[in-house]
């Protein structure tokens, strides 16, 4: 019986939660890659072109226009108390599908001196916006240094020592472990998927494996995107995992009933009817969902 009223309650939290912007999938982020060369920067800018639709002038001046307007504005470098030069305004790049690509370079008083970069590139226009950096040198193109700008550290000092970059107050290790956990908490599918699996959990061994094994497998697959060995359709994961709520929901109650085989068949034969007359995902992705439901 609790159970059973646990799942209702359940329900009414995923009802409620239908209308609500899945945040926790659609965070505004950005990633710029920086080559440090002497006195000069080289900038490259990247950013889904839907974050850019949040400037005000989009809709007068258009997408690349508007983000190189805003990234003019939005990005200063400093060395002491002089700013570093912008040779010319953001042009604009080939980037990857669904994406706007802006490039720009600096030049600094000094070769050696350490620089501060200040960014505030959508932090004004969406709070929990995220930009990852990666500086480099000529000569370390590899690893480079790694830095997090976020609405609350939009500046950070960097120092050029011999073929590597230092940045001198950086806290990336706590900044990643804080967006981490408010990426669980933001996200109701994230909550919801987890209640379920406590649903199918008989005793705390259970439990912990259970969410042990979200959470490893969240990570890997994050990894593989941030890596780009696996590039992800953002409709297809957005299906799925409004389809993988439903499906573990649905295991709590006819596991106990004897039934997970049956609908599994019937769930899977109804996935092969809306393929075969055309639904909206691509093919592999209807296979995926038919192979994950048998």
């Amino acid at each position: 019986m609790m159970r059973l009223l646990f799942f209702v309650v359940l329900s009414a939290i995923l009802v409620t939660g239908v209308a609500g912007k899945a945040d926790a999938h659609s965070k505004s982020l950005s990633f710029s890659d920086w080559l440090w060369q002497g006195a000069h920067l080289k900038l490259s800018f990247s950013v889904p072109q839907r974050d850019v639709t949040l400037l005000p002038s989009v809709s007068a001046r258009g997408l690349a226009p508007a983000l190189a307007t805003h990234l003019n504005n939005a990005i200063t470098i400093t060395q002491g108390e002089m700013i570093c030069t912008r040779q010319a305004s953001f042009t604009a790049h080939p980037a990857h599908s669904g994406y706007l690509t802006m490039r720009a370079q600096f030049i600094c008083p000094s070769a050696t001196d350490d620089i501060r970069i200040s960014n505030h590139a959508f932090f004004n226009h969406a709070p929990s916006h995220v930009h990852f950096a990666h500086f480099r040198t000529s000569a370390d193109t590899k690893r480079g240094e790694e830095i997090l700008f976020t609405a609350t550290a939009r500046s950070f000092t960097l120092s050029h020592k011999g073929d590597s970059i230092t940045a001198a107050n950086r806290a990336v290790l706590s900044t990643y472990l804080y967006l981490g956990i408010t990426h669980i908490i933001s996200g109701i599918d994230h909550i919801a998927f987890l209640l379920c699996l406590l649903l199918l959990a008989t005793n705390m061994r259970q439990t912990i494996f259970l969410i042990t094994g979200f959470t490893f497998g969240h990570s890997v697959t994050l990894a593989l995107a941030a890596l780009e060995i696996a590039l992800p359709n953002s409709a297809v994961v957005e299906a799925i995992i409004g389809f993988t709520i439903a499906l573990v929901a649905a295991e709590s109650i006819l596991a106990r009933q004897h039934l997970m085989k049956k609908a599994g068949g019937v769930v899977a034969l109804a996935l092969l009817i809306l393929a075969i007359i055309g639904g909206n995902l691509p093919p592999q992705a209807w296979a995926g969902l038919i192979i994950f439901t048998l």
